[in-house]
């Protein structure tokens, strides 16, 4: 006669849980968020999840401090999407000005117009010489 045994265990994944014993819980979307932030191990051993805390396999009580700070879910070159679903654009800081036919943007994004018929003569990293003779000096 064979017996197979089977090991108890229960399995976690991102939206729901089998406990050892077969049955599936599914999460809310609170618990989902909550077990998105927190590590594997913590995920194996946690049982239940909430929003103030979880409880282990163990029967330990884990209680959080604070609501779990959101972490970045996509990077991109101009802005990150956390996983809140808040946006963080990102700003791109210059060490030198922006300089264009009809003005210049200061590094600390400062816009300064041009006078009408006025062009830029010569830029360089400390200011501009404008073609009617003034200078611009940026600070």
């Amino acid at each position: 006669t064979l017996v197979q045994k089977r090991a108890k265990r229960s399995l976690i994944g991102p939206s729901g849980m089998i406990t050892a014993d077969g049955t599936p819980i599914q999460f809310t979307q609170a618990e989902g968020q909550v077990r998105a932030t927190l590590t594997a191990e913590q995920n194996a051993r946690a049982v239940v999840v909430g929003p103030s805390g979880i409880v282990n396999s163990d029967g330990m009580n884990t209680q959080f401090n604070a609501p779990a700070a959101p972490h970045v879910i996509l990077d991109g070159p101009s802005g990150q999407v956390l996983s809140d679903g808040s946006l963080v654009q990102k700003v791109v800081k210059r060490s030198l000005p922006l300089v264009g036919p009809s003005g210049v943007i200061l590094a600390d994004g400062t816009p300064i117009q041009l006078p009408a018929g006025v062009t830029i003569a010569s830029a360089g990293p400390s200011g501009v010489v404008l073609s009617n003779g003034q200078n611009i000096q940026y600070s």
